[in-house]
């Protein structure tokens, strides 16, 4: 699940998950699906920084354990973006401690920094879909 994620026209999740089952019973869970969200804020050198944090409110590391399968983000299904570059993209695996609770509650965070193309067309760009969207 996207903790950050809230309702909103433009925040959508078609969840379509698919499973692959191994031979020694463990699972590989693969959500289809794509995420568009307004969890974006402006980054100190002009650009955008989009963070997206999943786990689980309700089941600790003990139940599930996330964990990240590559050190570095995949790209290779990355599309450019006519107004944006991708500047960088991470991920980390943290593990957060609640004083309710001895278990540890997981979550994988990613974080994706984008540079606008000239920033005047960013601007349009911004403006257009905050009246057509």
């Amino acid at each position: 699940m996207l903790e950050n994620s809230h309702s909103s026209p433009h925040s959508k999740n078609d969840f379509g998950p698919n499973a692959v089952i191994s031979k020694d019973g463990s699972v590989f869970l693969a959500p289809a699906n794509r995420i568009e969200t307004n969890n974006c804020k402006p980054s100190q050198d002009g650009g955008t920084e989009c963070t997206f944090k999943f786990g689980s409110w309700t089941y600790s590391g003990d139940s599930i354990d996330l964990q990240l399968r590559m050190e570095e983000v995949n790209l290779s299904e990355y599309k450019e973006h006519l107004v944006y570059n991708l500047v960088n993209a991470t991920a980390e695996r943290n593990e957060i401690f609640y004083s309710c609770c001895p278990e540890s509650y997981p979550d994988v965070t990613y974080k994706i920094n984008l540079q606008p193309v000239q920033p005047e067309v960013s601007w349009m760009y911004t403006m257009w879909n905050r009246m057509y969207n």
